[in-house]
């Protein structure tokens, strides 16, 4: 079945939402048509587009839960409702609700699933706090995925400057994140075997070490049309970073294998 990754934005109506959970100005977007399906919308933040469409449908590869995001086609008539011209659609999720540690605990699923957002989280650098939700079909996912890879920061007039100089930009985040090595990787581990109640020397659990294999095992085919779903929003310079990232990732994850002794 064909994956849609682009959306166009006259096929919705929309009305202000606000939710603390999400960043920036929010915008509820209602479908004109039954097969569609509702979404929340960011413009604010230009690296929004692009952060939470790679997250997302990164996590849709690693077969992790995470709201579907979709690159916002926008219509000329529909241009002055945004912030920018780089919008995403998220979907909306109905009946969200918390969950507790214990009950996460309980359940191999839901372990399963718990340690999948903190891969996802450690591996693309989140740089906000990990925010975590019980779905109404019971599967624990994640949400609001702007402050990743290293572009939170990035204004709209750096993605529309020549290419060379966002190119010389996009390069500094990219040695930013070389810079952290596996600290991200450790850092998540930790966490997860605090909340799985094991001891700091315990072996790295499996639920945690399975997402980080598997996007190791990812190849340049399996991200070909997410990387050019990017292209036409922005300027080419961005979806090659993205490219090269996640290079660069997949060195960082055999680096951290090594580290902590385990085959990859």
């Amino acid at each position: 079945m064909e994956i849609t990754y682009i959306l166009n934005t006259d096929n919705y109506t929309y009305e202000p939402y606000s939710d603390g959970g999400f960043s920036g100005k929010i915008l509820l977007a209602k479908p004109k048509k039954e097969d569609l399906p509702k979404l929340l919308i960011k413009s604010e933040n230009p690296s929004s587009a692009c952060c939470e469409f790679m997250y997302s449908r990164l996590a849709e590869l690693l077969r992790i839960p995470a709201p579907k995001a979709y690159i916002m086609d926008v219509s000329n008539k529909d241009k002055k409702l945004f912030s920018s011209p780089y919008v995403v659609g998220i979907e909306y999720m109905e009946g969200m609700h918390s969950f507790t540690l214990e009950e996460m605990r309980r359940s191999p699923e839901w372990k399963t699933e718990y340690a999948g957002q903190y891969a996802l989280s450690a591996m693309f650098e989140q740089d906000d706090l990990v925010q975590l939700t019980m779905t109404a079909d019971r599967h624990i996912c994640g949400y609001d995925f702007t402050e990743t890879f290293w572009l939170s920061d990035m204004t709209v007039r750096a993605y529309q400057l020549p290419e060379e100089q966002l190119t010389e930009i996009l390069l500094t985040r990219l040695q930013a994140s070389a810079r952290q090595g596996t600290s991200f990787l450790s850092a998540g581990a930790a966490v997860v075997k605090k909340h799985f109640e094991l001891s700091e020397d315990a072996p790295v659990p499996s639920e945690y070490l399975e997402p980080l294999r598997d996007f190791y095992a990812l190849t340049e085919d399996d991200i070909e049309e997410l990387i050019d779903t990017l292209d036409g929003v922005y300027q080419m310079t961005v979806s090659v970073y993205f490219e090269e990232y996640l290079v660069l990732l997949q060195k960082k994850i055999a680096a951290y294998f090594k580290t902590i002794g385990e085959e990859i």
